[in-house]
């Protein structure tokens, strides 16, 4: 009869083999003779098939194909960037709602979408009334400061007046002036789309 203790306990774990070690010269040396084995015995049935079909097709050049593809491979496997941890591809799960924290793994483009979603849900989280207005207002001022550039040629440092012109009222109030309390999501749209308009 199994105990709970058992059950429970932790057991050490039996060590792993040790591989050979093979370091340096007789590991590329170990390399080398793989991939030239690999590539005979794909180019040989490759000519064998070629022949039969009656196109002559030198075999040394059908073994130089598969050495030079098996090494790119290998190249190309060995410069392969590593995938980011977990903890810089998701964001945390105190910022964001239950049904984005069980979800699976999302792409690059939804990663960099959910990263105002994730600064937005932070005045919910925190109930800071000021959280907007030192998280999302200077992300906004910068962009509202980057279509003016961009599509006038004013910044509003260098020229406050004509830049105070195209913005209109309201949306120069914003990007000059701290936010006094959280904004709602129909406030936030009909910023965006002042923004748009400028």
């Amino acid at each position: 009869m199994t105990t709970l203790d058992d059950l429970l306990g932790y057991d050490e774990p039996e060590p792993e083999p040790e591989l050979p070690d093979r370091s340096g010269a007789d590991a590329t040396w170990w390399w080398l003779l793989k991939t030239a084995l690999l590539a005979a015995v794909v180019a040989a049935p490759v000519w064998g098939i070629l022949r039969m079909v009656g196109l002559d097709v030198p075999y040394p050049l059908l073994l130089m194909i598969g050495l030079v593809g098996r090494t790119l491979r290998s190249l190309l496997r060995w410069i392969a960037p590593r995938a980011l941890p977990p903890t810089l591809t998701r964001p945390s799960v105190e910022l964001i709602s239950e049904d984005q924290a069980a979800g699976t793994a999302q792409d690059g483009l939804y990663l960099a979408t959910a990263r105002w979603d994730t600064r937005l849900s932070w005045t919910k989280v925190h109930g800071d009334k000021t959280q907007f207005a030192r998280t999302v207002q200077p992300k906004i001022v910068e962009i509202v400061d980057e279509r003016l550039w961009l599509r006038h040629g004013v910044s509003r440092a260098g020229d406050p007046a004509r830049a105070r012109a195209l913005l209109g009222e309201q949306l120069w109030d914003f990007v000059t002036e701290p936010v006094p309390r959280n904004m709602t999501p129909r406030e936030v749209a009909g910023l965006i789309a002042l923004m748009e308009a400028v």
